[in-house]
């Protein structure tokens, strides 16, 4: 599996620590982590295709390959969600960003996000998170650890908003994270122990 992340630092560390947590990482990596050229939608998935191709070449094809990046405002976000599909690809997504997925560790929170003066969605997001827990800060390297116990309520709250979107017909706020994390957790479950 080829995860290509926006972030160069929160979502990698994110994803990197859960891939040794979750057990799909032992010698060889089963689960390889990467971070997008650019942060924008258009270069993460550009870039997943790049190392796709790259490994098909090698002759080590990848068995699924997953973008994951923020709506924020992005402007090539629909066309990259598109992309990603037509390359084989899928894209795992984040409304606003990021840091919604660590709010549903604290709370079900269903309030669309949007711009307010100078602040982005995220921003608000990332207010919210504070709020929620005041030691928060991008780039922590064992994220995925210090969230575990609460993970359960988490992909609980993040089913909960996709069933909601289409009632709502929005799908401010949500994200996708808990359904790569159960394909990572499928990973574990059909390989052998090496």
């Amino acid at each position: 599996m080829l995860i290509v992340c926006e972030g160069t630092k929160t979502e990698k560390f994110y994803f990197e620590d859960a891939r040794q947590v979750l057990g799909v990482h032992r010698g060889q990596a089963i689960v390889e982590v990467e971070s997008g050229e650019g942060t924008n939608p258009k270069n993460i998935v550009e870039t997943a295709r790049k190392l796709k191709s790259k490994a098909e070449k090698e002759g080590n094809a990848f068995s699924s390959v997953y973008c994951v990046f923020d709506r924020d405002e992005h402007a090539h976000y629909q066309a990259s969600i598109e992309r990603a599909g037509s390359l084989k690809m899928q894209a795992i997504k984040s409304v606003p960003c990021f840091e919604y997925w660590v709010l549903l560790h604290f709370r079900n929170h269903t309030a669309p996000y949007a711009r307010s003066g100078d602040r982005s969605p995220c921003d608000g997001c990332y207010r919210d998170v504070t709020a929620e827990w005041p030691d928060y800060a991008k780039n922590r390297k064992r994220l995925f650890s210090e969230l575990q116990a609460r993970l359960n309520d988490a992909r609980q709250h993040a089913a909960h908003r996709l069933a909601a979107m289409v009632a709502d017909a929005s799908d401010n706020p949500s994200t996708e994270i808990h359904l790569l994390l159960e394909a990572m957790e499928a990973l574990k479950e059909t390989r052998p122990i090496q």
